[in-house]
């Protein structure tokens, strides 16, 4: 649910550019669905703290694009809105990949009987 959530960030940022329309989007990285979940756990095992804690600086510069992607809708700056979003796609996909190989480290431990969320 929470990469989804994300998706829908990225879809909502999107749909921004493409009707150079400014539509309401949370760009507070710890207030949106994905940084609520994130934020909810804490993850401190060594096969996965590194990878999960980068998740954090990542998600906060994708937001930060965010907020300039709406500022350069504002203006009517469309080049810069869609090199602007263009950013906020990497940084998203850096996420998603983030995301696979923390799920991919917990599956693992998970099967060895391993305990490694705590809520």
């Amino acid at each position: 649910k929470a990469k989804e959530a994300h998706g829908n960030w990225m879809k909502n940022l999107r749909r921004i550019v493409e009707e150079m329309h400014v539509y309401p989007i949370q760009t507070d990285s710890k207030r949106c669905a994905f940084g609520h979940f994130y934020h909810s756990l804490s993850i401190a095992h060594p096969d996965i703290v590194q990878e999960w804690t980068a998740i954090d600086s990542v998600h906060h510069e994708m937001h930060g694009m965010g907020i300039e992607v709406v500022e350069a809708v504002r203006k009517g700056e469309r080049e810069q809105a869609q090199a602007l979003y263009g950013k906020a796609e990497k940084l998203s996909q850096e996420i998603f990949i983030r995301i696979e190989k923390t799920i991919q480290a917990i599956e693992k431990n998970s099967r060895q009987g391993i305990e490694v969320l705590k809520v």
